[in-house]
């Protein structure tokens, strides 16, 4: 997270993640029911945009913008987690 933050990401971890998205995004696309559920959360959070505008969006997404981001999260609660006779 340290590295995110401080804008060290690496070119093809950004481009592999930019393509893992798309195609998240765009198998929605082939499933009616997940689509309905995009168009009712935008609905909800009163913000309606097909998925190639979201597409586009996410194509313009910088470096420093990701890195701005991870600035701001700050991590609340950890957990471990073990077998019962390991406790």
């Amino acid at each position: 997270m340290d590295d995110i933050r401080n804008g060290k990401i690496a070119d093809e971890e950004l481009a592999y993640t930019y393509r893992s998205l798309c195609n998240q995004y765009t198998v929605l696309l082939d499933q009616p029911t997940a689509l309905a559920n995009w168009h009712h959360q935008g609905i909800l959070c009163g913000r309606q945009r097909d998925i190639d505008e979201l597409l586009i969006d996410l194509e313009r997404v910088t470096r420093d913008e990701i890195a701005k981001v991870a600035q701001a999260i700050e991590m609340s609660t950890l957990y471990f987690l073990t077998r019962k006779d390991e406790a």
